[in-house]
C-alpha cells in the first residue's frame, strides 16, 4: 500500500495543544506553590495542590486520547502502533511535519520548565522541613535543660515546661 499523500493531523494536533495548555496550567500552579511555600501560606498551598491534582487527572485523560490518536496516525502512515511522535512526524508528508514538530518542541520545553519548577518547590519544602526540625530540636533541648543559674545544683529540678511526646 503506498504512503498516503495527506494525513489528517488535526485530531492529534488538537490533543497536543490541549496537553500544552494543561502543562502551562501546571507550571502556573507550581510557580504559585513556590510563592505560597516562601510566604508560609499553608492554606493557599493546600488549595493549589488540590487544583494541581485536578489538572493532573485531566492530563491523564487527555493522555489516553493522545495515545489513541497517535496510534491511528501511525497506522495511517504505515508505522507500528507503538511508534513515538517523532517517528510519526518523520513519516508524514513534508507539508504536515511542521505543525506537529512545533507543538512537540513546545511540549518538551514546557515539561522542562515544569520539572525545574517542581525541583525548586521540592528544595523549598526540604529547606523548610530542615528549619522546622532544627527549631523543634532547639526547643526540645532548651526545655529539657536544667537551669544552672540561681538554683541548688544538688537537687533535681523539673524542666520549666513539658513537651507531650504523644502529640
Amino acid at each position: 500500500m503506498p504512503r498516503p499523500q495527506v494525513v489528517n493531523i488535526t485530531p492529534l494536533l488538537q490533543i497536543l495543544q490541549q496537553e500544552a495548555k494543561l502543562i502551562e496550567k501546571l507550571l502556573e500552579l507550581s510557580e504559585a506553590q513556590s510563592a505560597a511555600v516562601i510566604e508560609q501560606d499553608i492554606e493557599h498551598l493546600q488549595a493549589l495542590i488540590a487544583e494541581q491534582e485536578t489538572v493532573v487527572l485531566q492530563c491523564r485523560g487527555l493522555e489516553r486520547e493522545r495515545i489513541s490518536a497517535a496510534r491511528a496516525m501511525a497506522w495511517a502512515v504505515q508505522l507500528p502502533p507503538s511508534s513515538g511522535l517523532l517517528q510519526i512526524i518523520g513519516a508524514l508528508p513534508s507539508g504536515q511535519k511542521l505543525p506537529l514538530a512545533r507543538v512537540r518542541h513546545h511540549l518538551l520545553q514546557l515539561q522542562q520548565q515544569l520539572a525545574q519548577a517542581q525541583n525548586r518547590n521540592r528544595t523549598l519544602i526540604e529547606n523548610a522541613l530542615h528549619i522546622t526540625k532544627f527549631h523543634i530540636n532547639l526547643l526540645t533541648a532548651t526545655a529539657l535543660q536544667t537551669p544552672a543559674y540561681g538554683s541548688n545544683l544538688t537537687r533535681i529540678v523539673n524542666p520549666a515546661f513539658y513537651i507531650d511526646s504523644h502529640a
